[in-house]
């Protein structure tokens, strides 16, 4: 702004310098006329140089404040601009997460329908990871205000992901499917053999399914779900599928490994079930 206002105010001398050379000349030439007409013819063809050069450089300098003007002017636009453009993609960003949250949650009341007519949710959102277990515990934004309890089943629109561990007044923890104090009783879903689902101690993103009998007929891509077994996670959550299996050291169990449904590191909407078959 100081260099643009400097630009302007030399401008101003210069032109008033000119217009007084101007005058002078004018002048000049009027008293030189007066006296001897033929004098002044002289003069006049001397000073018709000079007065095209001033006439030359005075167009050249309104361009110029002409030029810097629109400069500053185009500069202002471009900005204003900017400050749209930026505001219009922010107003884009928002609606198209808006567009994906809502195929999440009729993706979640799907998944609901299909999976327990008879289970009374609650939808929640992630608001956290526990930062002493990353990936292994949430932190939802429901509490005992809204009556979570210890324990409660925790489904995204993938099947079955934790259970509520710990509430508070507004919030509560989720233990997730990967932890090691997330086992949850499960079963083949084909041949209905039946054994654990915990955590596994060599991948975050796999699970191992245990003490599945050694007669079990077992295929890659088997779909593993909760059995209901203890009653405290209804029957037939999906859990995973089987990546592979082995015989263990003692030969007397099999145990999977089991790749999840759900993405546990990726979790944004769940549903708390708190109340299913028939039991509050």
């Amino acid at each position: 702004m100081r260099k643009k206002n400097n630009v302007l105010v030399n401008a101003l001398i210069i032109l008033i310098v000119i217009a007084s050379t101007l005058g002078i000349i004018r002048l000049t030439n009027f008293n030189i006329v007066s006296i001897n007409n033929s004098f002044s013819v002289f003069f006049q063809s001397m000073l018709a140089p000079i007065q095209e050069g001033i006439s030359t450089t005075l167009v050249k300098i309104e361009n110029s404040l002409f030029a810097v003007v629109e400069f500053e002017k185009v500069k202002d636009e471009n900005s204003d601009l900017k400050q749209k453009i930026a505001t219009q993609q922010y107003l884009i960003n928002d609606l198209e997460e808006e567009r994906l949250q809502n195929i999440r949650l009729k993706e979640l009341l799907n998944y609901k329908n299909t999976a327990g007519a008879n289970y009374i949710v609650k939808a929640a959102e992630v608001i956290a990871y526990n930062p002493s277990n990353w990936d292994e515990n949430i932190i939802i934004n429901l509490g005992s205000k809204d009556e979570i309890k210890v324990g409660m089943p925790i489904i995204n629109h993938l099947g079955y992901i934790g259970r509520v561990s710990s509430v508070s007044y507004n919030r509560a923890e989720v233990t997730l499917l990967n932890n090691k104090d997330g086992a949850v009783a499960s079963m083949v879903r084909n041949s209905r053999f039946k054994g654990i689902v915990e955590y596994s101690p060599d991948s975050s993103n796999l699970l191992l399914m245990r003490y599945i009998p050694i007669d079990a007929d077992l295929g890659k891509s088997d779909t593993v779900i909760s059995s209901g077994l203890g009653g405290l996670v209804p029957k037939g959550l999906l859990l995973g599928k089987i990546k592979s299996f082995y015989v263990e050291a003692d030969g007397l169990s099999q145990t999977a490994v089991i790749e999840t449904f759900a993405d546990l590191r990726r979790l944004e909407e769940v549903l708390v079930i708190t109340s299913f078959g028939g039991e509050e």
